[in-house]
């Protein structure tokens, strides 16, 4: 099964949990009547109502998340669909983005071994990853140079045709998980920051993504330290690392300013692609850019415990766009 079924799976696996408690069947009635007003008014999925918990949240509340439909109705408005191609193609995105990589990289196309080899050659152990978005996989290969031939014939059969020098990350977030990361990832509307999170692996798995099993915890945009405690999809609650018990709430994100900075600058490199998350890495002295996603993922805009939404942090962005 790969991720994104697994994801499909466990989305459904978590709607059905929910309705199986209820057991009384007017509450039952009660509750998909809810559901199917909340999908109307609010542009809620099924998934948004029992994720942020709307049953429990005031009409001003409701009304301030970011959900499923608002969301798309973003990235429809402020991501003009023929600019967006360097956040697909990932080949695109690499030329585009090259001075914010800070790493050698090459992307493998069948007819470039003998770069391969030169790369090798520079970087011995690599990361490589998948061009299938619905891949979404991350392997460190440690090179056997008398079977260089045989591995960029597997990295091709793979799809791990992205390879690029290793990244050191660095310790204070390596500690929360050395087997991934620990990416950050902020979210930008129009220039401005709307939100920003730290993704943390989990279960020696080599993603931290939150939807393939890793778990994620807001960041305060001012200071860069973490806020509340991570969640899992399955929103089950950590103050420390399930597995490494290495705190999590309370830490302070390395090179916070100078990713800021970064942030600043790279949002502006389309303009016409307005609604962008972008994730990094941050190693001891440098940052990598790792991904841009121009359909931000919108489930982590509220830590369920927050019960506020980030609308009119959203609605504020426009506005300054607007009176500029």
């Amino acid at each position: 099964m790969n991720l994104k079924n697994k994801e499909k799976e466990i989305k459904l696996k978590n709607i059905y949990h929910q309705l199986k408690q209820i057991k009384d069947l007017n509450k039952f009635a009660l509750t998909i009547k809810e559901l199917i007003y909340c999908k109307i008014k609010y542009q809620a999925s099924f998934q948004d109502y029992f994720f942020f918990e709307m049953s429990e949240l005031n009409n001003l509340q409701r009304k301030s998340l970011v959900l499923k439909g608002i969301n798309r109705n973003y990235i429809l408005k402020y991501n003009v669909q023929k600019y967006i191609s360097p956040f697909i193609d990932i080949e695109l995105f690499y030329q585009n983005f090259s001075k914010y990589m800070n790493r050698e990289w090459l992307i493998l196309n069948g007819k470039n071994k003998k770069e391969f080899a030169m790369f090798c050659q520079k970087h011995p152990i690599f990361i490589a990853e998948s061009k299938k978005k619905s891949k979404e996989v991350r392997k460190n290969i440690v090179i056997d140079f008398t079977k260089l031939k045989d591995l960029y014939e597997e990295l091709l059969e793979n799809h791990l045709t992205i390879i690029s020098e290793p990244i050191k990350i660095h310790k204070t977030l390596e500690k929360l998980h050395p087997e991934s990361l620990n990416t950050i990832t902020i979210t930008t509307l129009l220039g401005s920051i709307v939100a920003s999170y730290i993704n943390i692996g989990n279960n020696h798995y080599t993603t931290e993504n939150f939807r393939y099993g890793g778990l994620i915890a807001p960041i305060d945009i001012e200071t860069g330290i973490v806020n509340f405690s991570a969640m899992n999809i399955k929103k089950e609650f950590f103050t420390n690392h399930p597995i490494t018990k290495e705190s999590i709430l309370g830490i302070k994100i390395p090179l916070w300013q100078s990713l800021i900075e970064i942030v600043d600058e790279i949002c502006l490199e389309i303009p016409q692609v307005g609604y962008v998350s972008w994730t990094f890495a941050i190693a001891e002295d440098k940052i990598y850019l790792i991904k841009a996603n121009a359909h931000p993922d919108h489930l982590w805009y509220a830590h369920p415990k927050i019960k506020i939404g980030k609308l009119f942090t959203f609605h504020h962005a426009e506005e300054r766009k607007f009176e500029e």
